[in-house]
């Protein structure tokens, strides 16, 4: 205290201090208490790990939303989920790969920093014993394959429809027929690919994946069939001025004029070459009208100020897909199976954590109760776009 009662200097730093600290205990358990798909959320939408995401660069910074959220899976019952932390150990294993996890090395340097992390969340002094490779094991196949997921990401305007049905493969917010007749008018012209491969992908089926490689890009591309159609096609160039990423920004302005563009290349063919059959029909002005129409009320509908990436996280255990290869590492160590990185324990996780349903297409519904909505960042925000 100061002649006039009141704290000195010191003393109020030290009230500051405790106040900081009670604050940070606060979040920390309600971080602790928050299900899981919040955690992941809150996570990937930080501050601090928006810009490490962005100190890697461009082309595997989508991949890095996967890969944290598979960290997190990994992690989900830990106290802290530590991201910067694992986001440091993933920059430390050295330069990446242009195409992120296709080096043997690469992997195999990543699943022993994952073994390493693993050992010190279970507080292990080594990992050599088979004692502690059990314990390791068991901790990755529970985490990973038992109460592991398959992902299934989406167009945040979907959101709403999922939270009160669930995935349903038969529902959708668009009108079938309309998109035939758009598919039917550019196939005329000789764009027979304008909606992707919407009659297969987008027909009576969910896809589902277990491989967080393109769970990230295929949140931006929701619906596949609208992305194509809007910038990701073949018929929209890559040169200027097309912008072949205007779906993924948002950006009415771009994607318009893509459209445009499209209609004007082909409804302004040489009749000279259409009827000597070196060309193929214009459209026609109707037509042309109905395109944008077309793009005009589907824009309205899926980008909206809710329509930002999700990812639907769908538990194993609702699909029967909760069984790992053995269920402890005795029982793998005696399979017998090929050990192409000379060590029997890495490739014993790493064979966990290897995709076998990259494109699992499922024509039933996944009730909400078995679902866990994430959401994830926007392309904007990792890619540094104003």
């Amino acid at each position: 205290m100061n002649r006039e009662g009141g704290l000195n200097r010191r003393d109020t730093s030290a009230i500051i201090d405790t106040a900081s600290l009670d604050v940070a205990k606060v979040e920390r358990e309600q971080n602790e208490r928050a299900p899981l798909e919040e955690r992941i959320s809150r996570e990937l939408r930080k501050a601090e790990t928006i810009e490490q995401i962005n100190a890697f660069p461009e082309d595997i910074r989508n991949l890095m939303v996967g890969e944290i959220v598979e960290y997190c899976i990994l992690m989900q019952d830990s106290h802290n989920i530590d991201v910067p932390g694992y986001m440091n150990r993933l920059q430390a294993i050295g330069p990446l790969p242009k195409q992120f996890g296709s080096s043997m090395d690469y992997k195999k340097a990543k699943l022993t920093m994952l073994i390493q992390m693993v050992t010190e969340k279970l507080a292990l002094q080594e990992l050599e014993s088979n004692e502690s490779k059990e314990k390791i094991y068991s901790y990755f196949a529970n985490n990973f394959i038992k109460n592991g997921y398959l992902f299934h990401s989406f167009n945040g305007a979907f959101e709403e429809n999922i939270r009160s049905e669930g995935l349903d493969p038969n529902k959708r917010i668009w009108d079938q027929e309309e998109l035939d007749d758009i598919s039917g008018i550019c196939a005329k012209a000789g764009e027979p690919r304008v909606l992707g491969w919407e009659n297969l992908n987008s027909r009576g089926q969910v896809s589902l994946s277990d491989n967080v490689k393109n769970l990230y890009n295929y949140g931006l591309a929701s619906p596949e069939w609208f992305a194509q159609f809007v910038s990701e096609g073949f018929h929209i160039p890559i040169e200027e001025p097309y912008d072949k990423k205007a779906y993924y920004k948002q950006d009415y302005k771009a994607a318009r004029r893509n459209i445009e563009l499209l209609c004007e290349r082909i409804s302004s063919r040489d009749e000279g070459d259409i009827k000597a059959r070196k060309a193929y029909p214009n459209i026609t002005e109707t037509e042309k009208e109905k395109i944008l129409a077309f793009f005009e009320r589907h824009w309205k509908m899926l980008v909206t100020e809710n329509s930002q990436p999700k990812c639907a996280l769908i538990k194993r255990s609702a699909l029967g897909l909760d069984r790992s290869t053995a269920d402890t590492y005795a029982e793998y160590s005696k399979l017998g199976l090929p050990n192409g990185t000379n060590d029997q324990f890495v490739q014993s996780i790493g064979l966990m954590l290897l995709s076998s349903h990259n494109d699992l297409q499922l024509d039933k519904s996944i009730p909400l109760e078995e679902i866990k909505i994430v959401s994830l960042p926007e392309y904007n925000s990792i890619h540094n776009i104003a």
